[in-house]
């Protein structure tokens, strides 16, 4: 009820993310061309690439929790583990500067566009604790 009013389009822009995660990685396990089904169960020790492959999406959903409790629950070796998080540092460092370079395209919200959003915000949070609301009000920044 009042939680979901209140994560609003946030919860609705996870779910559209969860969503898209999930199916790029569907999509990249299914495509034979690539090879990547070969390559998942040859890569690591043990036949671990399919359980490290599956902690990553978890990783990339929920956050390093779900990675490791997947490891835990898959029964994932150390090295293993360890390798997953090896690959996923070294991607990081490549896909954070590039977003970052294709976000430099385009300008940054002005003061007063930012101003206006935080008013709102505020006469949100006052229009909630008028009405008795106020159970989990929203952060403000």
């Amino acid at each position: 009820g009042k939680a979901l009013r209140q994560c609003g389009a946030l919860l609705g822009s996870f779910a559209i993310a969860s969503a898209g995660t999930l199916a790029g990685a569907t999509l990249a396990f299914c495509s034979s061309s690539l090879g990547i089904q070969r390559a998942l169960m040859t890569s690591l020790p043990n036949g671990d690439g399919m359980k490290i492959a599956a902690a990553l999406l978890a990783k990339n959903i929920g956050g390093g929790i779900n990675y490791m409790a997947v490891c835990s629950c898959l029964n994932a070796s150390p090295e293993s583990i360890a390798a997953g998080l090896c690959v996923d540092n070294v991607m990081a460092l490549v896909y954070f500067p590039l977003v970052s370079i294709l976000a430099s395209k385009y300008e940054d919200l002005s003061d007063n566009d930012a101003g206006e959003a935080n008013a709102e915000g505020v006469s949100i949070a006052s229009h909630e604790r008028e009405n008795g609301d106020d159970d989990l009000s929203p952060i403000e920044a």
